[in-house]
Formats: structure tokens, sequence, C-alpha cells
């Protein structure tokens, strides 16, 4: 992508940062950049240079009524997305969209679905205190995570992987994967866990999940110029992602989405 494209791109994404922000500020709801946006926040105040994305992250309580609030108090020129509100929508975190935009991502060009310019916005989870129950419960997790992985995408060069996966597909409709995942990740309140993450995130289940001190109260950073928040104890939590965080990662390990076509002032519509 070039450099001026994903510089726009990125003013784009925190014009929709900062509408979130005034919603959660205005309604007294935690939230904090995380992920590659809080690296973004602590090591170049503001967006990994080569970053297309931007990620944050609600305690589940909040998590739910954000959505509920934004039912009202979202600005009519953004949509929240989430397969309740856009049934082609495959993920089971929620996008905040930019419409008469487009941001339309490797594998999911032909779906029928909003595909504006958008900010990831996660629940965070907790999970069990005792061992057994915990891997139980990345188990039942990773399960539904292949059976929706079969659903979005049905192809495989093996001909028996590939109808084992149509089968699936057949019988697990949409909705039932995400009200089962959706239920499976929000079993352990955040309050009453020692261990809370971003279940969802790419990190996976076990580095996605840290002590929730890391968590704690947030606390504010320099990003693009505005002071917006980030895990308290933001060392241990970025260390825990990343490693040496502080390292620049070589050209081949640097991260995006690749994305299939770009718009700053148009719809796309799938052919």
């Amino acid at each position: 992508m070039e450099d001026s494209i994903l510089r726009q791109l990125q003013i784009k994404e925190l014009e929709i940062l900062l509408e979130i922000d005034k919603i959660c500020k205005k309604n007294n709801l935690t939230y904090y950049l995380i992920g590659g946006s809080a690296l973004g926040a602590i090591r170049h105040n503001g967006f990994i240079p080569w970053d297309d994305d931007i990620d944050i992250g609600l305690p589940r309580k909040d998590y739910e009524a954000f959505l509920n609030i934004c039912k009202t108090e979202l600005d009519s020129n953004y949509f929240l997305q989430t397969w309740k509100t856009d049934k082609n929508y495959i993920n089971e975190y929620a996008k905040v969209r930019l419409n008469n935009t487009a941001f339309v991502e490797e594998g999911v060009e032909e779906r029928d679905m909003h595909h504006g310019i958008f900010v990831d916005v996660y629940p965070i989870d907790g999970t069990y205190k005792n061992k057994i129950m915990r891997y139980m419960h990345k188990l039942l997790y990773n399960i539904l995570c292949r059976i929706s992985g079969c659903k979005i995408n049905t192809y495989s060069t093996n001909k028996l992987k590939g109808f084992i996966k149509k089968i699936v597909s057949f019988i697990f409709p949409f909705k039932f994967i995400h009200i089962t995942i959706d239920w499976v990740i929000s079993r352990v309140p955040v309050s009453e866990a020692q261990l809370i993450g971003n279940i969802l995130g790419r990190a996976g289940y076990d580095k996605e999940l840290m002590p929730k001190e890391y968590f704690g109260i947030p606390i504010e950073h320099e990003f693009e110029g505005y002071m917006l928040p980030i895990p308290n104890n933001w060392d241990k939590y970025l260390t825990r992602l990343y490693g040496d965080y502080m390292q620049i990662p070589p050209l081949e390990k640097r991260e995006s989405h690749k994305p299939v076509y770009i718009s700053f002032n148009h719809e796309y519509k799938p052919k």
C-alpha cells in the first residue's frame, strides 16, 4: 500500500476511534487500546507506521453496554457492525465502520455486507482459575473456531477434507456458531477472574489471557496527538504479547490486512 493512502486510511480510522472515545467517556465505559494499537501508542505515540487498523477492547459488561448505547448515540456517519446488525458479517467481535468508504479485506470480498473503513471492537473476557476447567474452556473454544473456519471456507485440495468441511458447514448455521462462541467465551465474569484478555485476538487463547492487573484501570497515553486509554501495566501487557516490543521487526514480519480495495468516498458492493 502506498504511504499516502495508508496515512489517509489511518486518519479515517482515528476519526472512528474518536467517535468511540466520545461515547465511552460520556457513558463511563472502560476501554483500552489493545494489541498493535497499544504497542503503537508506546513505541510511536500513534500508529505503528505500517499498521492499517485500530484495535480496542472493553470488559464484557462495558462491551455489551457499548453495543446497546450505539443503537441511539452512534453518529449516523458510522455503522455498528455485529452478526446481529449485518447478517453476512462473519466475526464474533464488533466493528464500527465509516459509511461511504471501503476497506475490503482479503477473503470476504464476495460477501454482501458493510465493507467500510473500520475500528475493531473486542470484548475482554475472563477464564477459569482451575487449570482443568481452563483447558476445557480453551478446547471448546478452539473446536468452535474450527467449525467457524469450515463455514467460512469450504475449499480444500484434499477431497475428503473438502467434503467434511461442506458437511460441517451445512450442519452448523452461522447464527448458531456466533451465539455459541459468544456464550462460551463470556462464561467467566471479568470481576471474578484472575486471568482476562481478548480471547478472540489473533495471538491466541494462551497468550491473550493474562493477569487481570495487567489491564487494571486504564491510563492515558498519547496516540496521534490525543490522550487515549491503554492497559495500566502496559509494559507487562506488551511483553506478554510481543516479547521485546521496542524492537522494530524486519520487513517480512510486519503484519497488515492487505486489503483488496480501498475507497475514501464510495461504498463497496460485491459483483
